[in-house]
């Protein structure tokens, strides 16, 4: 699993959603259950609510799992429809799914059908039972007034688009925010924050002020070419040098980030030396939890005790780099750690090697 995925997925009282492809599951596990097999939908809903436990039990914490369907409209629209019988076994996967997760991950009473592309109604749904499963984590316990006070600073922060986007721990702790709290109460402040989602923690002791700004910077930097069949109009993919797919320098991927004004999340500087340093952040942030990564062609690769620097990176992206990066990494023994990062990666299918 890529330390980015071991990063968000550590979060704690998290409401999962683990989709697989709707349509045609009927036919699906009707082949698998004639070869004596699990079929593919069962295999991946296996791998990541495995992945799930372990993270809840290494890190005491809790956390729901609801099972969505994609592509109703595809199983709508087939002659003869397959909505019913693939909704049937859905459900059915759903159910093998929670007996056998049983006491280890808590799956949501009923899996959910929905057509991704659907904004208006499929959204509501699908936030609809991420409330009640959120609500269910609860159990009616009270959160201390200072703590409710801290999480409304927070929400009038990430909406003020002037408002700093990262910040140190410490000048954290020193915000208006925790004024005249004890310092006991402001480590149950931060503890608090960080288990509903207003603060990111970094490895570096780095906190980003508003998530989906680095949220929205991660899911960009990951995502693979749209497919043509989907017709999406809102993806947003990172081009990379097409004589070398995969790679990009340091500065083009900033650049190519600020180039992004459909994403309301990045609300990036006026200031363009101010939007260049925010951008430098950022990526800074996703090298430090593994989203991006080293070229061991062109950097130093070194162990953990000689921690590698952004100020001498070079660059490393995408499937079609990741055979010939994989070779280099086995051809010399210094390479262990960026092998298993490089490997790690795989689970998105994408990787980011970059240098200025």
């Amino acid at each position: 699993m890529a330390p980015a995925v071991k990063f968000f997925v550590s979060a704690e009282c998290t409401v999962f959603l683990l989709l697989v492809r709707g349509d045609g599951l009927h036919t699906e596990m009707q082949r698998a259950e004639a070869a004596g097999i699990a079929c593919a939908a069962q295999l991946l809903a296996r791998a990541w609510l495995s992945y799930i436990a372990d993270v809840q039990s290494e890190y005491h914490q809790q956390g729901r799992v609801i099972l969505i369907g994609t592509h109703l409209d595809k199983a709508a629209s087939a002659i003869p429809s397959t909505y019913h019988a693939d909704l049937k076994c859905l459900q059915r996967l759903c159910s093998l799914l929670k007996t056998e997760f049983q006491g280890s991950v808590t799956l949501h009473p009923q899996p959910l059908f929905i057509d991704t592309l659907d904004l208006s109604t499929s959204r509501s749904t699908v936030w609809h039972e991420v409330d009640i499963a959120a609500s269910s984590m609860l159990h009616g316990q009270v959160v201390p007034k200072f703590i409710n006070n801290c999480s409304d600073w927070m929400e009038r922060h990430a909406a003020d688009v002037s408002s700093q986007k990262w910040t140190t721990r410490e000048e954290f702790k020193s915000m208006t925010l925790f004024k005249d709290l004890k310092p006991d109460q402001v480590a149950s402040a931060m503890a608090s924050l960080r288990k509903l989602g207003y603060i990111i923690e970094l490895p570096s002791d780095h906190i980003v002020l508003k998530p989906s700004w680095f949220a929205a910077a991660a899911s960009i930097t990951l995502s693979p070419p749209p497919c043509p069949r989907e017709q999406l109009t809102n993806s947003v993919h990172i081009h990379t040098d097409p004589a070398r797919p995969g790679y990009i320098m340091l500065r083009a991927l900033c650049d190519r980030l600020q180039e992004i004004s459909s994403w309301t999340e990045f609300n990036w500087s006026a200031d363009p030396c101010l939007a260049s340093k925010e951008a430098h952040a950022v990526v800074t942030f996703l090298y430090e939890i593994g989203v991006v990564l080293i070229d061991p062609t062109d950097a130093l690769v070194c162990t953990s005790a000689h921690k590698r620097s952004l100020s001498a990176i070079q660059m490393l992206c995408v499937p079609d780099a990741l055979t010939d990066v994989i070779q280099i990494c086995r051809a010399r023994s210094t390479c262990s750690s960026s092998f298993n990062h490089l490997m790690h990666i795989r689970a998105f299918d994408v990787c980011f090697q970059f240098c200025w």
